[in-house]
C-alpha cells in the first residue's frame, strides 16, 4: 500500500496560527513525520509531498503523489474559524474529482474510519465527514471538487482537520509532542483498519482472495480501459492452480497499471515483461517450445510479442506456474511463455520469494529484486483486497450465454456472453462457417474472408 502523506503549507506559506504561537504548518509536519515512521514499521510504502519546512505548490503536490503512482493521499491540516470557540474534527474526502467519481466510495469509506479514530482518541467533537464542491456556473470545474489536492489526485484523497488551533483549548494540546503523537497513531490506527497488510508469505498458487467484481471494480479506479483484462486473468488462471488476483497484481506492478512506459509496449500484450532481458532481440531470440503462432520476438524490440491479449495473459499465468510448482502443464495447454523451460521450477511458491533477493534458493522473477514479491502485495494485492466491489446499475454484469446465429442460410449455436443487455460473440467462430480470419500486424486489423461454401 503506498500512502501519500501531505502535511499542508510550510515554507513561505506559514499564516496560519493559533492565538498564542501554535503554527499550522510546523504541527502538520510534526504529525506527519510521526505518522510516516508508524505506518514505515508497519509494513507500508509512504511518501510526503514535503519533510521539512519548505515551500511546495499546492498543484504540485497531487501531481507529485501521481507520478508516484500513490494509493492514498492523506493531506494533514488543523482548522481555524473566526469564532474562537469552534471546535472538533472533521475530514474531507474525494466526491468528484478531475477523474470523475471513481475514487468517492473508496474515499468516503476510508474517511468514516479515520474520522472515527481522531474522534476516538482525542474526544473531540466528532464534525463528521464532509465534501465540498465548486459552485460556480461560470467555472470549468463546476460541480468538481473545491480542494485542489482532492480533486486532481489520480487517488482516493482525503484532507484531515484535526482540531481548531483557532481553539484555545484546542491549540494548547496540539502544542503538546504528545497530543500530536495521539493523533498520528489515531491515523495509523485508521489505516491499518481500512488497509490490513498481509504479514505472513503469500502463496501464488491457489483461489483468488479477491473476486472478480472487486478486481474490476479496482482497475477502474487505476486503469479503466483495462478492466477486461481482469475477466481474462480470472478465467485463465484457474486451470493452472495460479491466483488470480496474484497475477493480476503483478502485472498492474510491471506495467505502471498498464502505462508501461518502459522498455516493453503496451502493443506487445506482454504484461510480465516476459524476454525482456535489458537487451533488444536481434529477431533470432529462441522460443523454447513456445508456439510460433502465438508468439514471437522482433528485431530491435524488448520481450516477447503475443498474438492477443488473452495468450498475453496465459504466458503470464503460465510463467508465475513454471515457478510455483514443478509440475507439467495442464493437459490440453499449448506452451505460450518462452521463458518457461527456463525457470527453475517450484522455486517461488510464495509472492514474496518472487526477487531473487528474497528467495530462500536466490532465484527469482527479478534480479536482484530485494522486496519485489512484497511489494506486489502489500502496494497491489492489499489495495485489491480493499476494493469494493460495485453492486446495482453501476456495475458491470457478463453473463455467460449460447447466442444463435444464422449466416448465408446456415443456423448455429454458438457460446458467447451478454453485457449490459447486449449479446456478443468471438470472432473466431467465423472459421466454422468458412471464413479465415488472420492478424494484420502492420496495420492492427483483423482480416476476415470468405473462403469455401460449407454447406
Amino acid at each position: 500500500m503506498r500512502i501519500v502523506l501531505d502535511p499542508g503549507h510550510g515554507g513561505t506559506d506559514r499564516a496560519n496560527r493559533g492565538p498564542t504561537g501554535y503554527v499550522e504548518a510546523d504541527g502538520v509536519l510534526d504529525i506527519g513525520l510521526r505518522l510516516k515512521k508508524l505506518l514505515i514499521d508497519d509494513g507500508y510504502t509512504v511518501l510526503m509531498t514535503r519533510d521539512k519546512d519548505e515551500t511546495v505548490e499546492l498543484y504540485q503536490r497531487s501531481e507529485w503523489a501521481n507520478q508516484r503512482q500513490g494509493q492514498l493521499f492523506i493531506s494533514l491540516h488543523t482548522n481555524a474559524a473566526a469564532d474562537s470557540t469552534a471546535n472538533g474534527i472533521e475530514t474531507f474526502h474525494s466526491y468528484n474529482g478531475e477523474w470523475g467519481s471513481i475514487f468517492r466510495e473508496e474515499a468516503k469509506r476510508v474517511a468514516e474510519i479515520i474520522q472515527r479514530r481522531l474522534v476516538q482518541a482525542t474526544g473531540f467533537r466528532d464534525r463528521g465527514i464532509k465534501t465540498r464542491l465548486v459552485s460556480n456556473n461560470a467555472s470549468a470545474i463546476n460541480n468538481m471538487d473545491y480542494y485542489a489536492v482532492i480533486r486532481r489526485s489520480r487517488m482516493p484523497a482525503l484532507i484531515t482537520e484535526m482540531g481548531f488551533h483557532t481553539n484555545p483549548n484546542e491549540e494548547a494540546l496540539l502544542k503538546t509532542a504528545g497530543f500530536r503523537q495521539k493523533l498520528a497513531d489515531a491515523i495509523a490506527a485508521g489505516v491499518r483498519e481500512a488497509y490490513p497488510l498481509i504479514k505472513s508469505l503469500t502463496p501464488i498458487m491457489g483461489n483468488s482472495v479477491a473476486s472478480l467484481q472487486q478486481a474490476k471494480a479496482w482497475l477502474k479506479q487505476r486503469a479503466p480501459e483495462y478492466q477486461q483484462l481482469a475477466d481474462i486473468y480470472y478465467s485463465v488462471a484457474p486451470a493452472y492452480g495460479i491466483r488470480a488476483d496474484i497475477a493480476l497484481c503483478q502485472a498492474c506492478k510491471e506495467t505502471g497499471y498498464f502505462r508501461y512506459g518502459g522498455l516493453v509496449k503496451s502493443w506487445q500484450n506482454n504484461y510480465a515483461g516476459i524476454g525482456a532481458t535489458g537487451e533488444a532481440s536481434d529477431g533470432n531470440t529462441p522460443l523454447n517450445g513456445a508456439d510460433p503462432s502465438k508468439v514471437r520476438f522482433q528485431q530491435g524490440i524488448h520481450g516477447a510479442i503475443f498474438v492477443n491479449p488473452a495468450v498475453g495473459v496465459e504466458a503470464h499465468i503460465q510463467h508465475l506456474y513454471a515457478y510455483a510448482t514443478t509440475n507439467l502443464l495442464p493437459v490440453g495447454k499449448m506452451l505460450y511463455s518462452p521463458r518457461f523451460t527456463l525457470v527453475k521450477r517450484g522455486s517461488a511458491a510464495y509472492v514474496e520469494h518472487l526477487g531473487a533477493a528474497d528467495n530462500p534458493e536466490g532465484v527469482g522473477w527479478a534480479y536482484p529484486g530485494n522486496g519485489y514479491g512484497a511489494d506486489i502485495v502489500n502496494n497491489y494485492l492489499v489495495s485489491l483486497m480493499a476494493a469494493k466491489a460495485e453492486v446495482g446499475s453501476g456495475s458491470i454484469n457478463i453473463e455467460a450465454r449460447e447466442v444463435k446465429l444464422n449466416i448465408h442460410g446456415r443456423a448455429d449455436t454458438i457460446e458467447g456472453f451478454k453485457l449490459e443487455g447486449r449479446n456478443y460473440v468471438p470472432v473466431r467462430f467465423l472459421e466454422a462457417f468458412g471464413y479465415e480470419i488472420a492478424w494484420d500486424e502492420a496495420n492492427e486489423i483483423v482480416e476476415i474472408e470468405y473462403r469455401r461454401n460449407t454447406n
